[in-house]
């Protein structure tokens, strides 16, 4: 999201406003850009200064076939799928510590207006658990409003100013340990 609203940006910049720490962020850049999720780096050298400057890869978000995309993510072996999972699940925590950051600094008028707007029913906040078939059912609805909505934006290249983040997710059965 800080990268889609700026276009592009040094980790530096980024970290300044995400109040997360250079290393932490280096990290998660530096698997988001071999993961294909942002594009190698625009390096600008001014003396003895280098400045690397990050984009997000717009191929790898919305514009792309969800069937392609699930045709890629297919062919992943498990350890890059792992590496993948986990690469955005830290790019989502980063989009969430920059939401709260927002929040924390919005002025009193913005508060009140995003207050308004989620008291208005256009906010959701939920968490839950899932049969697989309520799942399996869950994610094929996902899928074809997402396509609908992909539909329709290609045809509209005005901006959009809503941030929705949908996490569907199995969750880990974890072994008990004695």
């Amino acid at each position: 999201m800080l990268l889609a609203e700026n276009e592009k940006m040094t980790v530096t910049q980024m970290s300044k406003f995400t109040k997360v720490t250079r290393a932490n962020l280096y990290r998660a850049v530096s698997e988001m850009v071999s993961e294909g999720l942002l594009l190698k780096p625009e390096v600008r050298v001014k003396g003895n200064y280098v400045e690397k400057f990050y984009r997000l890869n717009e191929s790898m978000f919305g514009s792309v076939d969800s069937a392609e995309q699930r045709k890629s993510l297919d062919t992943l072996s498990s350890e890059d799928s792992v590496t993948m999972i986990r690469s955005i699940f830290e790019a989502l925590s980063v989009q969430y510590r920059i939401l709260a950051e927002q929040v924390n600094s919005a002025d009193a008028e913005e508060r009140a207006r995003v207050a308004n707007f989620v008291k208005g029913g256009r906010g959701i906040f939920t968490y839950g658990s899932l049969t697989d078939s309520q799942y399996k059912h869950f994610l094929g609805e996902l899928v074809k409003t997402n396509e609908r909505i992909s539909r329709q934006s290609a045809k509209n290249k005005k901006r959009g100013e809503n941030t929705v983040i949908i996490t569907a997710f199995p969750q880990f059965k974890l072994k008990k340990t004695t």
